[in-house]
């Protein structure tokens, strides 16, 4: 009877520590159309360091393609078109530090730290 009060507690004391290391969460950004290229504007301009975007197609062939943006610059990039098949596009942004800003296809947005912006495809 002992061990399995220490088994629940054990396994009480994990969930605990698990439930206040919450996961990132993505945020929902809207709609983009499957048949034009995806268009990012970055401003790392106010960051020390290199920022690394990813970004994912998600669907019937999964994807990904990855930029680098350098530190304390502005730059534009160009991904493919989601295409007939990719029902979800997600881009996450990981800076160093700092607030950078980010625009996906007309849609602006301030990283706070790890960010993921998910996008239907429709």
């Amino acid at each position: 009877m002992t061990g399995m009060k220490r088994l629940t507690c054990t396994l009480a004391a994990l969930t605990m520590v698990m439930w206040t290391y919450i996961p990132v969460q993505a945020e929902y950004k809207g709609e983009l159309p499957p048949d034009l290229d995806i268009t990012i504007n970055f401003d790392n301009s106010a960051i020390t360091g290199k920022t690394a975007i990813t970004v994912f197609y998600l669907g019937r062939n999964p994807d990904e393609i990855e930029f680098t943006a350098p530190a304390g610059a502005r730059v534009s990039y160009v991904a493919p078109k989601a295409g007939r098949y990719v029902t979800r596009v997600i881009v996450q942004v990981d800076p160093p530090n700092g607030q950078p800003l980010i625009e996906v296809s007309g849609v602006l947005h301030t990283c706070s730290g790890h960010t993921s912006l998910v996008f239907n495809v429709e």
